[in-house]
Order: structure tokens, then C-alpha cells, then sequence
């Protein structure tokens, strides 16, 4: 088991945003995490990712326990992650921003520049690597947000709406993406609203409510279980 987590409750004042909630993922897994807003799925990323330490339970990566250690510890032992809401920095060109993500792992120049040219490289954007990255469009920034993840060279990126705001079109360009980074051997969690998407990609689907686990399992069987139709809509008709 690459990623174990282990009764993680985690509650904001009188809220609970995750409650004794148990996730496993496989080495080379695609785990889909799907379920309403406010069901609590960015928030077992900020946890587990160390942004947040839980109210209780355990975090193993790799074999090792990483409750409570902070974010770079836990993104250099393999484990990174990608923001909602891509946030370079905008004066730094594509490949600058890269670069600052491969220091964590090569902490010469030549090794970081290298590794930053390589990422732009596998993602896509190496024609734009000496550009601005306030220049590039909105799908361009998801896309370098998923090029930083993997320039800190990762056992496993949790990624975080990397296709919202999309269009269909560029949702299967980065469909296409991450199934090259998967095949590269990295390990993937996506959190997504677009179903369409998520049963192109995931291997695996866990569905949160009100922050707990309600079904896992196979994506098109998840997906039309009667608890997670009525936890979308509350009735059992539902076309995805």
C-alpha cells in the first residue's frame, strides 16, 4: 500500500469536514475522489498532504507514518499535490517555475534547470517555457500546476479540479497527460466534478458525503449506487 489513511477526522469549529475516514491506494493506482461540495475532499488532500494536521487518525506513505509533518517534508519523501487554483509565480517564466520545484530533489542548477526542461517537455509546454507565466491561458496554467507536482519527481501526485474550467476538448488533452505521467509510474488521486472525466481516467472511484466514505469500488457501479445518486440529488434518476 503506497498511501494508507486511517480514521482521519479533521473538524473546523463546530463543522466536520472528514469523519473517521479510511482510504488505501496501490502503488500505480488512479483513485477518483468525487462526492457534493463541501463533502470534504479537499480537505483529506490538504491533510494528507500536510497543509492541515488531522484531529486524529494516521497518514502512512511508503511504509512511513507522515501525520502532522509539514508540506515540503511530506512532498519530499514523493508524495505532491496540486492547487484548485493554479497560483505561479507570474513574473517567472514557465520554466522558472518549474526550476523552483526541482530544487527540492537537485539542489544544483544544472540538475534543476535540466529536470524543469524535461517536465515542460513531457507536459506540453516547452515552447512556452520562456514565457511568463501571467502570459499563459488559463488551461496552460493547469497544466504547468501539474508540471511543478512533477518536477518535486513524485511517488504520487494528488491533483486537486485539474480539468475544472475546461472544456471537454482540453479536459482530453489532460486526460491524455495523466495517462503519460501514469505510465510513467507515478501514482494518482484526482478529485473531479466532471464524471465524464473521472470514468475516462480512474481506475477506482471513493465517493464522500458530509465527510465521510459512502461507496468505493469500480467507477460505473460506484456511480449508480443508490447512496451516491441521492447524496448528488436526492432521488435515484440520474444520467451521468
Amino acid at each position: 500500500m503506497l498511501l494508507e489513511v486511517r480514521n482521519i477526522t479533521k473538524s473546523f469549529g463546530g463543522l466536520t469536514a472528514i469523519q473517521d475516514l479510511s482510504i488505501g491506494v496501490e502503488e500505480g493506482e488512479i483513485l477518483g475522489l468525487i462526492g457534493p461540495n463541501g463533502s470534504g475532499k479537499t480537505t483529506f488532500f490538504n491533510v494528507i498532504s500536510g497543509f492541515l494536521p488531522p484531529d486524529q487518525g494516521h497518514v502512512f506513505f511508503a511504509g512511513r507514518e507522515i501525520t502532522g509533518l509539514k508540506p515540503h517534508a511530506v512532498t519530499g519523501l514523493g508524495l505532491a499535490r496540486t492547487l484548485q487554483h493554479p497560483k505561479p509565480l507570474p513574473e517567472l517564466t514557465a520554466h522558472e517555475n518549474l526550476r523552483i520545484a526541482a530544487y527540492l530533489k537537485n539542489r544544483k542548477e544544472k540538475e534543476a534547470a535540466h529536470t524543469a526542461w524535461s517536465m515542460l517537455s513531457l507536459i506540453g509546454l516547452e515552447k512556452f517555457g520562456n514565457v511568463p507565466s501571467h502570459k499563459l491561458t488559463f488551461g496552460q496554467k493547469k497544466i504547468l500546476e501539474v508540471g511543478r507536482a512533477l518536477a518535486t519527481q513524485p511517488q504520487m501526485i494528488c491533483l486537486d479540479e485539474v480539468m475544472a474550467g475546461l472544456n471537454w476538448n482540453e479536459s482530453l488533452e489532460v486526460i491524455s497527460l495523466l495517462r503519460k505521467i501514469h505510465q510513467e509510474g507515478i501514482t494518482l488521486i484526482l478529485i473531479e466534478h466532471n464524471i465524464s472525466a473521472m470514468l475516462e481516467i480512474a481506475k477506482r472511484i471513493a465517493v464522500l458525503n458530509y465527510g465521510k466514505k459512502i461507496a468505493e469500488g469500480i467507477p460505473n457501479e460506484v456511480i449508480h449506487a443508490k447512496e451516491v445518486i441521492e447524496a448528488y440529488l436526492g432521488k435515484e434518476e440520474i444520467e451521468w
